[in-house]
C-alpha cells in the first residue's frame, strides 16, 4: 500500500488521541475511529441511492445516522463526553436493526461490525455481553424472517436459527476473551515501560547532579595547574605532570559540559520562531572554517535560492548542525573536503553534511545515534569524542518533526542527512 495512504489512514485512526491518553482510551478511540471510517462511506452511498429511488423515509434515517457520526467526530476532536460513545453505538445498533427489519434489504450484516466495535468500546464485560446477546437476537430474527420468506420447511427453521445464533454468541465470547488477554498484556507492557522510563529519569537526574557538582572542582584544578606553571621553578618532569593533569581535567570538564548541555537540550522545544535555515547554516560553516584552520579543511556550501524559513528553537538547531559539521571535521583527514548543502524536497528542507574522511564501519552504523555509543572513537588528529553529539542531534531533529539518517562507507567518508518540515503559509 502507498506510504501516503498509510500515513493518512494512521492520522484518521489517531484522530482525537492526545499524547497523555492511557492505553485503554487509545484503543477505544481508535476502534471508534475505525468504525466511523468503515460506516460513513456506506451511509453516504445508501443516502444517495435512497434519494434516487424516492425512498425518503430511509433517506431521513441515513441523514440521522450521518448526524450521529458527526457528533462522534465532535466528541473525538474536543475530547468531551466520551462516555457517550457506548450509548451512541447502542443507538446506531437499534437504528440498523429497525431498518433491517423494516426494509428487508440485508443491511443487518452491519450489526456484525458493531459487535466487533463493542468489544473494545464497552468498559464492563457484562455490558458487552448484554449488548451482544441483544444484537444476536435481533440479527437472528432478521434471518428468521428471511427463512419464512424463502419458504424454508418448518422443521428446518429451528436448526437454521441455531446455525446463526450459536456461532455469533461463540464469536462474541471469543472476542471478549482475546480482548481481555490483549489488554492485560498491553497494560503489563505499559507498566514495565513506565518503570524503565522512571528508572532512566532517575539516572539522568543523578548524572546531571553529579556533572553539575563536578564542574567547579574541575575548573579549580585547571586554574591551579595554570598558576603553578606561571610561577616557574618547575623541573621538566613536574611540567610534564602538570600538563597531564591540566589536559585530563580539561577533557573531564568537556565531558561534564556535554552532559549538562545534553540534559538541557533533551527538553521539548519551547521558544519556537521562524528562522532562515540557510543563514543559520552559513554561520555554522563559517565557525567550523575558523576552528579547522589547523587541518586545512575545504568547505563548500551549496544552497537553494528558495526561502528556507523553518519553525525552530534557534539554539537547539544551531547545536544540531554544529555537531554534524564538527563531527565531519573531526573525522576528516588534513586537506579534506566537507560539503554542506540545503535543498527543498516535497514538504521538507533537506540538509546534507558530507565529508570524505575515514567513514564508519557497517557494524558500527546501527549504534551511531546511541548516547555514549560503543561506536565512538578518536578523530583523525586524536580529537576526543564522548559519543553524545549525534544522539543529541537526533533528538533535536525529532523534536522539530524532522528526521536524521546516515550514509557511510569505511575509508570513503560519511554523509548525514537531516529533513525538516516546511513552514506552511
Amino acid at each position: 500500500m502507498d506510504s501516503k495512504l498509510m500515513d493518512m489512514l494512521k492520522k484518521l485512526l489517531d484522530f482525537g488521541i492526545a499524547d497523555s491518553e492511557d492505553l485503554v482510551e487509545i484503543h477505544k478511540q481508535r476502534m471508534f475511529n475505525l468504525f466511523t471510517i468503515l460506516v460513513i462511506p456506506f451511509i453516504i452511498i445508501t443516502l444517495g441511492i435512497n434519494i434516487i429511488n424516492s425512498k425518503y423515509q430511509l433517506a431521513i434515517v441515513n441523514s440521522i445516522q450521518f448526524c450521529i457520526f458527526g457528533f462522534t467526530i465532535w466528541i473525538g476532536y474536543h475530547h468531551k463526553l466520551r462516555y457517550l460513545r457506548s450509548w451512541i453505538l447502542v443507538v446506531l445498533s437499534i437504528i440498523a436493526l429497525s431498518v433491517a427489519i423494516y426494509s428487508r434489504n440485508g443491511s443487518e450484516y452491519r450489526i456484525l461490525v458493531m459487535m466487533v466495535a463493542g468489544a473494545v468500546i464497552f468498559d464492563n464485560n457484562w455490558k458487552y455481553i448484554l449488548f451482544t446477546i441483544l444484537l444476536t437476537i435481533g440479527f437472528t430474527y432478521c434471518r428468521y424472517l428471511d427463512f419464512l420468506l424463502n419458504e424454508i420447511p418448518a422443521n428446518q427453521i429451528g436448526y437454521r436459527v441455531a446455525q446463526v445464533f450459536i456461532p455469533l454468541i461463540l464469536t462474541s465470547i471469543s472476542l471478549l476473551y482475546f480482548k481481555n488477554i490483549y489488554l492485560k498484556s498491553q497494560l503489563k507492557l505499559q507498566g514495565a515501560l513506565e518503570e524503565v522510563s522512571k528508572s532512566n529519569d532517575a539516572k539522568e537526574r543523578i548524572m546531571y547532579a553529579l556533572a553539575h557538582d563536578l564542574r567547579s572542582p574541575l575548573t579549580n584544578v585547571i586554574g591551579i595547574t595554570r598558576i603553578m606553571r606561571q610561577q616557574g621553578n618547575l623541573s621538566p618532569d613536574q611540567l610534564k605532570w602538570i600538563d597531564f593533569i591540566e589536559s585530563s581535567s580539561q577533557n573531564s570538564n568537556s565531558l561534564v559540559n556535554e552532559l549538562l548541555q545534553s540534559n538541557e537540550l533533551m527538553s521539548k522545544p519551547e521558544n519556537l520562531e521562524l528562522i532562515d535555515l540557510k543563514k543559520l547554516l552559513e554561520e555554522v560553516v563559517l565557525m567550523a572554517q575558523i576552528k579547522s584552520v589547523d587541518k586545512n579543511i575545504g568547505f563548500e556550501f551549496i544552497k537553494t535560492e528558495e526561502n528556507c524559513q523553518v519553525l525552530m528553537e534557534h539554539l537547539k538547531m544551531q547545536r544540531l548542525f554544529t555537531n554534524l559539521v564538527n563531527n565531519a571535521v573531526k573525522f576528516s583527514h588534513e586537506s579534506g573536503q566537507i560539503i554542506v548543502s540545503i535543498a527543498k524536497k516535497g514538504q521538507y528542507f533537506v540538509v546534507s553534511v558530507k565529508d570524505d574522511g575515514i567513514g564508519i564501519s557497517d557494524k558500527n552504523l546501527p549504534f551511531i545515534f546511541d548516547p555514549f555509543t560503543k561506536a565512538k572513537r578518536k578523530g583523525t588528529s586524536n580529537e576526543i569524542s564522548y559519543g553524545l553529539g549525534l544522539s543529541i542531534s537526533k533528538q533535536i531533529a525529532e523534536q522539530h518533526g524532522g528526521t536524521i539518517q546516515v550514509l557511510s562507507k569505511l575509508g570513503e567518508g560519511t554523509e548525514f542527512i537531516v529533513s525538516l518540515p516546511l513552514v506552511r503559509a
